[in-house]
């Protein structure tokens, strides 16, 4: 092989190398993008729930869901 082709394949690899990183950092943000939705979504609900003009029928299960998912949330980050 030729010199040129040996660096212009070693650019080629780190290039490679380098996009593979960009992919695996993108799909990490994009996991932790989707909890913190979630964690959001379920403040939101907690907070309706906690508030005195909603009334659910079953507002103990609730009252444990949004503890845990608090407390869940909060050991994740």
């Amino acid at each position: 092989m030729l010199r040129a082709e040996k660096e212009m394949e070693m650019r080629n690899m780190k290039l490679f190398l380098e996009n593979q990183s960009i992919i695996r950092e993108n799909e990490a943000l994009k996991k932790k993008a989707l909890l913190l939705h979630q964690e959001k979504m379920l403040s939101s609900l907690c907070f309706i729930h906690n508030s005195p003009l909603f009334h659910p029928p079953s507002s103990s299960d609730l009252h444990e869901t949004c503890f845990f998912i608090t407390f869940v949330s909060r050991l994740l980050y």
